[in-house]
């Protein structure tokens, strides 16, 4: 554990034990973790320093679907362009992910989600066709 691993540890001990303050919150959101674990059991709901801390790395989907429960600003940017982007599209925006998220498989899936995602097709007649796969399967 680092120095910076402590200290924010330090400042979510002392709000699990004194309640929550604005000192404890940024001593814990020196670290997405504690700054998750605080705002979900010291604040029980979102707060824009606990949201900024965790969408530093990696922690922006999970802030977004456990804290928010909603789409926002900063945890979409922290998704965006990661393989993180196809949950978040999926699960908090609830849509079927964006070609923006193509590039990215997601975590454990080896280029899954490249095989599944609708993509729409310009036809002869102008109409668009809906169907799965990537579009070097059908060109």
């Amino acid at each position: 554990m680092t120095i910076i691993n402590r200290i924010a540890k330090w400042g979510y001990d002392y709000a699990l034990l004194h309640g929550p303050c604005d000192q404890s919150r940024e001593i814990a959101s020196c670290d997405p973790y504690f700054s998750l674990l605080y705002a979900r059991e010291v604040d029980f709901g979102p707060h824009d320093v606990t949201r900024a801390g965790a969408c530093r790395t990696g922690y922006g989907y999970t802030y977004a679907l456990q804290i928010d429960k909603s789409p926002y600003k900063d945890t979409y940017q922290a998704c965006k362009g990661t393989s993180w982007a196809y949950y978040y599209d999926r699960n908090v925006l609830q849509r079927i992910p964006e070609a923006s998220t193509l590039s990215h498989s997601p975590p454990l899936t080896g280029g899954y989600y490249r095989r599944t995602l609708l993509v729409a097709a310009d036809d002869d007649d102008g109409e668009f066709t809906t169907y799965f796969g990537t579009d070097d399967e059908h060109h």
